[in-house]
């Protein structure tokens, strides 16, 4: 898998982004990377076949 994922998870916490980012987006960021992650768990194999 590309490691997209992983890159928004650092922007996230980079000081600039954290600044700007209000809670409310914050919190909708971290959920919608959570339920990604959820499904990339659960469509692991066919995830890595494509890769």
């Amino acid at each position: 898998m590309s490691d997209w994922l992983g890159e928004i998870k650092k922007r996230m916490k980079g000081p600039m982004l954290s600044a700007s980012m209000t809670n409310r987006v914050r919190y909708d960021m971290e959920r919608l990377i959570s339920e990604v992650e959820r499904f990339q768990q659960k469509d692991g194999l066919r995830t890595r076949e494509h890769n």
